[in-house]
């Protein structure tokens, strides 16, 4: 069943994709970093102890924790700030209006928060051996 859930997956991503959902720039980024850094995640690992490992873990937990309930929020946000909402069309035309310098962002702007995403949850995933949807995701 594992097998179908990936294809189904997998093509999810590619009626996203086609449909022009995904910044693939976006994605490159922060796959490579991710690679990159998981690998020197997996090297600092070895350079603690078990101990220091797990309290690093656990606070880490402790502070994504919170987090997955907070999500609703969130989502709830998202909703109120959603693009196909007249109310939030006509606040993003005001703000724009407002600040036209953050209308056009520079492939730097765009990219370097998601490389840095990508950094963070690579080295992460890498140190707990844990995947990094479980670092990003939240």
């Amino acid at each position: 069943e594992t097998g179908q859930d990936d294809a189904e997956s997998s093509d999810e991503n590619i009626k996203q994709m086609r449909k022009g959902l995904v910044e693939l720039d976006t994605a490159i980024a922060i796959a490579t970093t991710a690679m990159v850094t998981a690998r020197l995640g997996a090297i600092a690992s070895t350079h603690l102890s078990e101990k220091a490992l797990q309290r690093a873990l656990g606070a880490f937990m402790v502070f994504v924790a919170p987090l997955i309930p907070g999500k609703k929020y969130l989502d709830a946000w998202e909703d109120v700030t959603h693009l196909s909402d007249p109310k939030s069309q006509k606040h993003l035309r005001e703000e724009l209006a407002r600040h036209p310098e953050h209308s056009h962002l520079s492939k730097l702007e765009r990219l370097l928060p998601a490389s840095l995403i990508g950094v963070f949850s690579g080295f992460l995933s890498g140190m707990f051996g844990v995947g990094g949807g479980s670092i990003v995701v939240p």
